[in-house]
């Protein structure tokens, strides 16, 4: 089956390519990169969906215009190996793939991340881990919503975690956590679906490092399985968003802790 190459032209790329990317991750889209200041994105041609791309687009407030070729299959592995260098957090944590060299850090956390998304690389996943080396893990349990590669509960884990759960709509997602933890020798829970998932277990720790319209609209649920004097950290967010997602915490009975900021990109960290 062939593939669509999208090509999107935005004003501002460096700061709307990221949000661009993370509304069109809920679509079928399989890989994004950036090229020449324009953010490419590969969907199968039979899962082409324009009128909900331009849905997103007109609901941006930036000046994004779009044109889509067929192409031919894809190699992925082959694309993201070509794109995907090891990565340094803090001189403590070392991201890398089967094929790259070792590195004598404390943590090091092997990552295959096919269509997946956090590989450490984006601003946001690596303001997460940042608050997760200053947090104390040990005995807790976790919860790591749209978990993407799995990277930020394998590092829970490696933390002392008493357990982890990593829930992701994507399959993608769901797949590649499940193999990473298994990269990693660590033992998570990884289910597909959303935040209908959350029932009676209760979390010591929440993660969710995902994107402001779905954070608002889950928050409720994050809060209702969350224990007394738990943690929830929050990602994906940019730095206009964090007005209206610590008004939502603090009308759910959470207290802003700190912010970190990253390019412009923020994460937050919540206390009930």
């Amino acid at each position: 089956m062939n593939y669509l190459q999208y090509t999107f032209t935005l004003e501002n790329p460096e700061i709307w390519s990221e949000i661009l990317m993370a509304y069109l991750a809920e679509l079928p889209f399989e890989s994004f990169q950036m090229e020449e200041n324009k953010l490419l994105g590969y969907i199968l041609k039979n899962e082409d969906c324009q009128d909900r791309i331009t849905e997103i687009i007109d609901a941006l407030d930036c000046e994004i215009s779009f044109s889509k070729e067929e192409i031919e299959q894809i190699n992925w592995n082959q694309k993201w190996e070509e794109n995907f260098s090891p990565l340094t957090i803090e001189d403590k944590i070392y991201i890398h793939a089967d094929f790259h060299p070792e590195k004598d850090l404390p943590y090091r956390i092997k990552i295959q991340p096919k269509m997946s998304f956090g590989t450490g690389h984006h601003q946001t996943t690596s303001l997460m881990l940042s608050f997760l080396l200053e947090e104390q893990l040990d005995g807790k349990t976790v919860l790591d919503m749209g978990c993407g590669t799995g990277i930020l509960g394998i590092f829970a884990k490696m933390k002392n975690a008493k357990s982890v759960l990593g829930i992701d709509i994507d399959t993608w997602s769901f797949e590649n956590a499940i193999e990473n933890c298994q990269k990693n020798q660590v033992d998570c829970t990884i289910l597909q679906g959303d935040a209908s998932l959350l029932t009676d277990q209760k979390f010591d720790v929440i993660l969710a490092n995902i994107n402001k319209n779905i954070l608002l609209q889950d928050l409720p649920s994050y809060v209702s399985v969350l224990n007394p004097k738990g943690s929830v950290f929050l990602s994906g967010l940019y730095h206009f968003d964090k007005q209206d997602i610590v008004e939502v915490c603090e009308n759910l009975g959470l207290e802003h802790i700190e912010t970190k900021e990253k390019d412009q990109w923020i994460a937050l960290k919540f206390t009930r």
